[in-house]
């Protein structure tokens, strides 16, 4: 959840309540394996920050 808690000096521009986090992953591996990981987290990412 995104709720402008906290935030340091990297502050969100909204909140998004229903958004639980992203874990970190290995991009070689993401790689390999045809970018399974990083492109669905990316495409709602760009789906959040479209709101």
């Amino acid at each position: 959840m995104i709720s402008l808690n906290r935030c340091g000096t990297v502050v969100p521009t909204k909140t998004s309540p229903n958004f639980g986090g992203v874990m970190t992953w290995s991009i070689n591996w993401d790689q390999h394996d045809g970018f399974n990981f990083s492109v669905p987290v990316k495409a709602k990412l760009d789906q959040l920050n479209a709101r």
